[in-house]
């Protein structure tokens, strides 16, 4: 249970749809991890966003995800609210930089500050 786990952790450090594969001889994978140190709840927050907007009512789309991976891998809700907070906002600015499509990636975080505060 990641919940229980306080402190800094080994992750992934890009998981997200493209970086999780299935075979039949191997089952499920994570591949091409960046091997970074962290908070275990900051690695899901590509996962929450990713794609989010492709979808019809990306809202409840990530209101979903963050409600499923909360229940299923049983998670503080709020912890996992907030490291996606920091984590989306950081990505935001990245695509500032990048001069990209940072409005979708901040919108996403106007509504996670919703959701915490439902």
């Amino acid at each position: 249970v990641m919940d229980t786990t306080e402190g800094l952790g080994l992750l992934h450090g890009d998981l997200h749809h493209e970086n999780i594969l299935y075979s039949d001889e191997h089952g499920w994978m994570a591949i091409d991890p960046k091997g970074v140190i962290g908070d275990p709840y900051f690695d899901l927050v590509s996962f929450l966003i990713n794609h989010v907007h492709s979808k019809p009512n990306p809202r409840e789309i990530l209101k979903c995800r963050v409600d499923t991976l909360s229940e299923g891998l049983a998670l503080n809700r709020n912890r996992l609210l907030k490291a996606s907070i920091a984590m989306a906002t950081l990505y935001a600015c990245w695509g500032i930089e990048d001069k990209s499509d940072w409005e979708a990636t901040y919108q996403c975080v106007t509504w996670l500050i919703e959701f915490l505060r439902e």
